[in-house]
This record gives C-alpha cells, structure tokens and sequence, in this order.
C-alpha cells in the first residue's frame, strides 16, 4: 500500500498554444521500496521560457532527479543529507551531459539553449517528509501555501555551470536546494506545481477521483483559457481519503 495517493497532470499554457510552441514543462514520479520501507518521490520543472527549447533539460533534470533519489536512499543517504547530494549530482550530470553533446562548441550557449529549468520536488518516507525546490513555483503543505516568486528571474540549477559574465546581473550564489524536512505523520496533503498554477484554483486539485484526475481538471481548464502559463504539479494525499471519497461515485 502506498503512504498517500499520487495523482499528476500537465497541460502547455494557451500563450503556448496561440505560439504552437513546446510546454516547457516536465514532471517525473516514481514509488519505491529499501530495506523494507517505503517511499515516494516526485519532480516538477519548468524550462526558461526565453530560452530555444528549456523543455529538455526539465525533462531530463526531473527524469534524473527522481532516480537520482532512489539511487541516494538505496546507498544509504538520509533525508538531511539528500539535498545537497541531489544537488550536486544533478549539476555534474548537467555538466556531463554538456561536455558529450556540446564538445568543440560554445557550451555557455549550449546551457542556456537547453538546460535552464526550475527544479521543485519531493521524497516521501513512512517517518519524513523532504520538500525541496530551486527556482520558482508553488508549495503546497496541507493547508500552507508557499508561492516562491524570484521576479521572473529564477535562480536556476544549470546557473552553476555558467562563469559569471555569461549571466545576466546578479545571480545570487547556490549549492544547494532551499528545502525543509518534516514529519510525514503531520501531513495530510501535498502538493508540488510549476508557476502556471493560478494559486486561487488549487483549492480545486484535492480530492479527484480516479488516478487521472489531476490530468482531467488540467484539461478542463486549458480548454477554458484559464491557464496563462504552461501548468505542472504533482499532489499526495492520504490514502484512506480516496478510498472515503471512492464511495461515493
């Protein structure tokens, strides 16, 4: 049995769609079991949306971060120390990644073509609870909400690979994920989304029924234009909640 219910959905903003352009947005899950004990885990990210096609390093940081996780768990991390492993890792796989497809070229145009994407995830165990981010987007904890706004100018994880006069004005210094750890027994739901989430509409994304819920609320409201922005997220919440609501459909 998992220790919440999982649902995700993404759908690409209508400025996207006026713009036939790619949603910038990905998002990757996983469950997962060490020693007996069992976790959950998911990323959301959200490509630079100045950039040619960010769309690929948000799929491959939330591709990578999720394994990455389990990876860490399975070698023996613990939830205080996941998230400046994670964090690293993930940078050296940017900059793996960077030196194999750009050798020979301008790598700072590589990275900023390509890599740029926000990073907003979770890891789930039966006794903690890490949320961790880098960039903008949206926490949801219970009844908190967090609403990280960086003034369209997030502090994104590739930034670490650039030298600093390939940036744009100040770009604060990071090795590591702002993050908090917290007591899984004290939390009833979750939620991780990307910045196209309209924060008066979350209220609507608890309680869906069936596993794609989430997908068919994110459907409904592309259809009606409500979503500027292209709009990811990835919601918990407790099991025994569906199976109460299940009985009345």
């Amino acid at each position: 049995m998992e220790l919440f219910n999982l649902k995700a959905g993404s759908v690409p903003g209508k400025d996207h769609l006026f713009r036939q352009a790619n949603s910038q947005d990905k998002y990757s899950w996983a469950s997962f079991e060490n020693q007996g004990r069992l976790y959950q885990a998911g990323i959301v990210c959200d490509g630079c949306g100045s950039a040619g096609q960010s769309e690929v390093g948000a799929a491959l940081l939330a591709e990578f971060g999720v394994a990455e996780l389990a990876r860490l768990i399975c070698q023996g991390y613990s939830l205080e120390d996941l998230p400046e492993a994670l964090y690293r890792s993930s940078l050296n796989f940017l900059r793996e990644v960077t030196r194999l497809v750009a050798a020979g070229k301008e790598p700072a145009a590589f990275i900023g073509r390509y890599l740029l994407a926000t990073v907003l995830g979770f890891l789930v165990s039966e006794d903690q609870t890490l949320v961790f981010a880098a960039g903008d987007g949206l926490i949801i904890i219970n009844d908190r909400l967090e609403l990280r706004d960086e003034a369209n100018r997030p502090n994104y994880l590739a930034y670490g690979l650039l030298p600093p006069e390939a940036l744009t004005g100040p770009v604060p210094f990071r090795d590591n994920f702002d993050y908090q750890l917290l007591p899984t027994a004290g939390i009833e739901r979750l939620a991780v989304w990307t910045d196209g989430l309209d924060p008066a509409l979350s209220g609507e994304t608890w309680n869906l029924p069936g596993p794609r819920g989430l997908q068919r609320k994110l459907n409904i409201w592309s259809k009606r234009k409500l979503l500027a922005d292209d709009t990811t997220g990835i919601t918990l919440e407790r099991a025994v909640q569906e199976l109460q609501n299940a009985s009345t459909y």
